[in-house]
């Protein structure tokens, strides 16, 4: 989201024009894919700045498991014994109802998987 780099890039722009390149260098291994953002070993400064970062009008919610665990896009990302491991993840899982998706007819899907399926 072009949006949202635009706070980041302001932001750590601002630490490098003020010689803040210790802070700078704790924001190196930040990764971004739409509205997600995930850090890895920024000893805690993310949670620091986050709003020197963006507007108070935003709301960020902090969503990782645990220090060393955390889901990111399709992904659940564990650190373990300085080691990460991926395992795939369906956020559909968390909800406490079943979702149901429905193919788009006109699609590419094969009729014999639309099996008991009811249009009407």
């Amino acid at each position: 989201n072009i949006y949202l780099h635009q706070y980041e890039h302001q932001y750590f722009r601002f630490l490098y024009d003020r010689g803040r390149t210790d802070e700078l260098a704790n924001l190196q291994f930040i990764f971004r894919f739409q509205d997600d953002l995930i850090s890895f070993n920024d000893n805690g400064y993310l949670e620091t700045c986050i709003n020197n970062i963006y507007p108070s009008e935003m709301t960020v919610n902090k969503t990782n498991i645990s220090v060393r665990k955390s889901n990111f896009l399709d992904m659940t990302i564990s650190i373990f014994q300085g080691k990460f491991y991926f395992k795939l993840y369906d956020k559909r899982n968390d909800y406490n109802f079943d979702v149901i998706s429905f193919p788009f007819l006109d699609g590419n899907v094969p009729k014999g998987h639309m099996v008991f399926l009811l249009v009407s």
